[in-house]
């Protein structure tokens, strides 16, 4: 049974004073200590094995239901690494569905608007390819069959668009390309520790949105790793987090549950935390809005157990490449790591609010939003610089503080869909 992740006394979290010294190591010896390679992150190779091992096989979240309000509702997601694209829509039935986004007639890409590589949303009742006219229901089957005496026989009538996977947690959408379908449920590759994690959360009320996505040259496991550690804040962060520059960051122990994790921030943010006016002004700093919410969020069950602690933030991170933050008093953040090539990368930052009562709710929102994201920006400006210098391949491993034994284990983690690949079987059974 993997532990569950526990704070330290209040005395004994430098994330905001006090001293730290418990070992993760000693939680999670199967990690190790040694030095990591990162040949993976810089190989076309791995990118190559990491397509079929990893991404074609695992369950991946393309977003939330809140982009698909009514029946026709769609969007397009691009899968890059998996050389295809899919609509995700809600149907006739309310139920959603996603299909690729490819016309059975020709092959050619059926829903596009400005260039064919650009995702896209919107509302129809049908998707008619620009090609020769055929049109195909929410349900993806032939509505509209252009010219119908042309046809051999029923194979215009039997034509219809290849269905995706499709399974919801909490409103957040998954899908799974795996040959002859998934192994498991997203239940199943979960786990109940992760499924159950939101279930005293009112993700319901959530219901306000700001989506935000980028391009940049790094391996996608290279921002994965930057959001997975906190010992970076008080350095690379400093410009935006003055009062924190004498700040040493601990994170307490992870619960690992596979190759999924629950990682928790403790403690409150402290007063003065505020860097510039508009922070004070607004009641929003680099952990966002610090207004409570109509409904003020308690610390998760499935983080904290039973015990009410003081808490920053909650992580749980879906494999391979989705993380969901809890932060108190109430809002929500989404991260996506998209591989693009083996040294390039999308990725997508969703941020989640409950509806703003009165002025003031909104505008700490829109200030905490650009706070996050200002901050963001500096984790990305390290990145190409990273990737470069793992490039040059001036040393073949690396060593891994005990602060960074979530990075540890996901690297483990990689090896291991990796392998099980090459020798046939599934590494999440």
């Amino acid at each position: 049974m993997p532990k569950q992740p526990q704070c330290p006394p209040e005395d004994q979290i430098i994330a905001g004073g006090g001293a730290y010294d418990q070992r993760h190591y000693e939680d999670h010896p199967d990690l190790g200590t040694g030095l990591i390679s990162y040949e993976h992150a810089i190989s076309p190779r791995s990118f190559e094995l990491e397509r079929e091992a990893i991404f074609r096989r695992a369950w991946l979240n393309v977003g939330h239901e809140l982009r698909l309000p009514k029946v026709g509702s769609y969007f397009t997601k691009e899968f890059e690494i998996l050389n295809t694209s899919i609509i995700v829509v809600r149907g006739k039935d309310q139920a959603i569905r996603a299909f690729h986004n490819v016309c059975p007639h020709r092959g050619n890409k059926l829903v596009w608007e400005d260039h064919p590589a650009k995702e896209t949303y919107g509302k129809a009742m049908a998707f008619f390819c620009k090609y020769h006219g055929l049109g195909f229901g929410l349900d993806g089957n032939m509505e509209v069959l252009r010219d119908p005496d042309n046809w051999f026989g029923s194979q215009g009538c039997d034509l219809h668009l290849v269905e995706v996977q499709v399974e919801l947690w909490n409103g957040y959408i998954f899908v799974n390309f795996n040959p002859g379908g998934p192994p498991q449920s997203l239940r199943e590759y979960m786990g109940e520790h992760i499924w159950s994690a939101l279930d005293d959360v009112p993700v319901e009320l959530f219901t306000e949105q700001v989506l935000g996505k980028g391009e940049i040259n790094s391996n996608w496991k290279t921002l994965h790793d930057a959001f997975s550690e906190a010992w970076h804040g008080s350095v690379l962060h400093s410009e935006t987090m003055v009062n924190m520059r004498n700040v040493v960051f601990r994170a307490p122990p992870s619960r690992f549950d596979g190759p999924h994790r629950t990682a928790v921030a403790c403690g409150t943010v402290p007063e003065g935390v505020y860097t510039f006016d508009i922070e004070r002004v607004s009641r929003s700093s680099v952990t966002g809005t610090q207004i409570p919410p109509a409904q003020k969020i308690d610390p998760p069950r499935a983080a904290f157990g039973s015990g009410q602690q003081d808490w920053v933030a909650v992580t749980f991170t879906v494999f391979p490449n989705f993380q969901l933050q809890i932060y108190a008093p109430g809002w929500i953040n989404t991260y996506n790591y998209w591989p693009l090539a083996h040294n390039r990368m999308r990725f997508e930052i969703n941020q989640y609010f409950q509806p703003a009562r009165n002025f003031s709710e909104l505008f700490s929102q829109k200030t905490g939003t650009g706070i996050v994201l200002d901050n963001v920006l500096q984790d990305l400006g390290t990145l190409e610089a990273t990737q470069r210098g793992l490039e040059s391949r001036v040393y073949e491993e690396y060593p891994l503080i005990d602060e960074e034994h979530n990075i540890r284990h996901f690297h483990k983690e990689i090896d291991k869909w990796i392998r099980a690949y090459e020798e046939g079987i599934e590494a999440n059974a």
